[in-house]
């Protein structure tokens, strides 16, 4: 027997916010897009929704550090 799984994007939502992946949750649409269109595998749209998240945390990182700079100067 096949188990159903929700794939609704509410539930996709409600789980990319419960696990903070906010890079994933504002692009994964635009990326399955690309992937139909661009006839893309699995993995290489994994990847790609991985890599958008991954960038998304460095640049929220530097952004972190470079507040924290300042308020350690003052």
């Amino acid at each position: 027997m096949k188990s159903t799984i929700n794939t609704s994007p509410d539930h996709i939502a409600r789980l990319l916010k419960q696990f903070k992946l906010i890079d994933i949750q504002t692009n994964y649409e635009s990326e399955i897009a690309y992937a139909i269109e661009n006839n893309i595998g699995h993995r290489e749209f994994l990847v790609r929704l991985l890599e958008i998240e991954a960038e998304g945390k460095r640049e929220r990182n530097v952004e972190k550090n470079i507040k924290a700079a300042k308020v350690r100067r003052n």
